[in-house]
């Protein structure tokens, strides 16, 4: 080959290599990333949703919790969903508590697990007089 020397053969294929390598890596934590922001956003909203279908004077024994889970579900189905636990609703004369751990894993080892709790309170219905 023409000015090329013999021991450099190859050196470029080594760097791209190692080049995709790293980007592959990044993407991987970015998109990660962004899987865990949409977990952590669908678990406030779910949360949110619980709390809301508590706050009624009507609201039957477990609304709270039931509607977490049917929100959490539809939303956040699968591995993912199974990584969030179960709502903690608290419900008192004039406040409805929902609190939610959740622990994200990690898809690398070179990246840490994600753990996460959420607590929403809404003002219940006023009884009237």
């Amino acid at each position: 080959m023409r000015g090329v020397r013999s021991g450099q053969r190859g050196s470029a294929a080594l760097s791209t290599v190692a080049a995709f390598g790293v980007l592959l890596v990044l993407a991987t934590i970015v998109a990660q990333f962004a899987v865990w922001s949409y977990a952590r956003a669908v678990v406030r909203a779910a949360a949110l949703e619980g709390a809301r279908a508590g706050a009624p004077l009507e609201a039957s024994e477990g609304a709270c919790e039931r509607r977490f889970e049917s929100v959490r579900n539809g939303l956040l189905a699968g591995r993912l969903g199974s990584q969030v636990g179960d709502a903690e609703c608290f419900v008192s004369e004039n406040l409805v508590t929902v609190r939610v751990e959740a622990q994200l894993e990690r898809w690398l080892p070179i990246s840490p697990d994600w753990r996460f709790e959420i607590e929403v309170v809404a003002v219940r219905e006023l009884i009237p007089t």
